[in-house]
């Protein structure tokens, strides 16, 4: 594999994904070197001993959600059920992340180069160093949601030990809670907090990261097609009114051909190397929405352990889902603008080919046409065929999530109204059953009277 010069993706951003795990390959030396395999095994075996902590984390994380949960879940409030779930898939996302990463490790690094050899040539100098800056600007603010995600998780924690107060005066960032799995089989909140402000961080880096690294890509592949589509329009422009130089028209109409065939084979290398990567940040596209419904609407839970629980999350779920909602909105208007710059040169070529002066020129746009309409799928970022980042599917994400808010904010307005018919014939029934007791005494103590005349 060629080494990677740092044309389109800074070196910063993969030294990154060298730090914490996500890339267990050195792109910077080359593959001959004795210093590219001492750090080629340096990176699989940190990536191997963050994979190990973590999923240590993730059976602590096991046993305090099954104490916590103890009932059956089908038996939980509804929103905490959803949220439950939704934890669990949350925390689980990095171990599938690091596994199927170590085991595909050459496939970023292969992509980015192949992605890079596609599109260098097409942009010019301005838009490349703007897709360097998005790469910069989005590390700084991913690191700078990661840190807010830890302090989220302490101030969580912090409100959990104030209404765990209210009922044992005693409660305190000291007190400590039995766990089996570690030494001494206890642990301090402050160390329980700890390790879950540092497991959240970690899990929205490795939300994060993979995910803002597809959508660069796919932001300098949309600046490639944008700039076919411009000098498509300048030649349709031209088409109506020059007469000479068919030979060159009709090379550029071929040139133009070629590149937009290099950007779209960079499209389906993203399709086919990465589809887990845009398939996990699409669920997280439904579920974060989801989360931050549920816990809108959440009530307070009749079980202690899993009422403090809720108020430990308050705050994590609330940062965590904004920002992920954030991301992926992003994430999809970069994909949908990708797909329209691909699909707006049709109709330049549709114009060329109705209006040129010369059959050969129409007869090269025609065809370009055609190429492009039977080949749409591979200039819509697809995770490998599951779907296509279009408008539609934007849409129907959209759709999904307004969908569940009002059913399920109706259903709970519903619960509510039944709720106080429910205590206004109970307290009705109460008034009556207290009116007869009224009229029974009134009618004793008259047949007592009666009886003593």
């Amino acid at each position: 594999m060629k080494i990677y010069h740092g044309i389109l993706v800074p070196t910063s951003v993969f030294t990154l994904w060298n730090c914490i795990g996500l890339l267990p390959y050195p792109v910077r030396t080359d593959r001959a070197s004795p210093t590219h395999r001492i750090v080629k095994w340096v990176l699989r075996i940190w990536t191997i001993l963050i994979l190990l902590l973590y999923c240590y984390f993730y059976a602590i994380e096991i046993i305090i959600f099954t104490r916590t949960y103890h009932a059956e879940l089908i038996d939980l409030e509804f929103f905490t059920l959803v949220l439950a779930i939704y934890r669990e898939y949350a925390f689980v996302l990095p171990i599938v992340v690091l596994l199927i990463l170590f085991i595909k490790r050459r496939t970023v690094p292969r992509l980015v180069i192949a992605v890079e050899a596609s599109v260098a040539d097409i942009l010019d100098m301005a838009q490349i160093k703007f897709v360097r800056q998005f790469h910069h600007i989005s590390l700084v603010v991913i690191l700078m949601i990661a840190a807010g995600s830890a302090y989220c998780s302490y101030a969580g924690f912090d409100l959990m030990i104030s209404e765990m107060r209210i009922l044992n005066p005693n409660a305190s960032w000291s007190s400590r809670q039995p766990l089996f799995i570690v030494p001494g089989k206890a642990l301090s909140y402050r160390a329980v907090g700890g390790i879950y402000g540092s497991a959240l961080s970690y899990t929205t880096l490795c939300w994060s990261i993979p995910a803002i690294l597809i959508v660069g890509l796919v932001l300098a592949i949309g600046y490639g097609f944008a700039n076919i589509r411009r000098e498509l329009r300048t030649l349709s422009n031209e088409s109506y009114v020059k007469c000479g130089c068919i030979f060159e028209v009709c090379q550029r109409i071929a040139r133009l051909r070629h590149d937009h065939r290099r950007l779209r084979s960079a499209v389906n290398e993203i399709n086919t190397s990465v589809a887990f990567i845009i398939i996990l940040s699409t669920l997280g596209d439904i579920i974060m929405p989801v989360s931050l419904i549920s816990k809108i609407l959440q009530e307070e839970s009749k079980d202690l352990q899993s009422n403090f629980q809720n108020e430990c999350q308050k705050y994590g779920v609330y940062f965590f889902s904004i920002c992920a909602i954030l991301q992926g909105m992003l994430r999809i208007f970069i994909f949908v603008w990708m797909h329209e710059q691909a699909t707006r040169a049709k109709a330049h070529l549709h114009d060329i080919g109705l209006h040129a002066v010369d059959e050969a020129i129409r007869d090269d746009a025609r065809s370009f046409e055609q190429e492009l309409v039977e080949n749409e799928d591979e200039m819509a970022v697809s995770g490998n065929g599951f779907f296509s980042m279009t408008k539609l599917f934007a849409a129907t994400l959209f759709g999904i999530n307004l969908t569940y808010f009002l059913l399920i904010y109706q259903q709970k307005d519903q619960k509510g109204d039944l709720d106080k018919v429910s205590q206004a014939q109970a307290a009705a029934f109460r008034r009556l059953a207290a009116q007869i007791e009224s009229l029974s005494q009134r009618l004793n103590e008259t047949l007592r009277e009666c009886s003593v005349r």
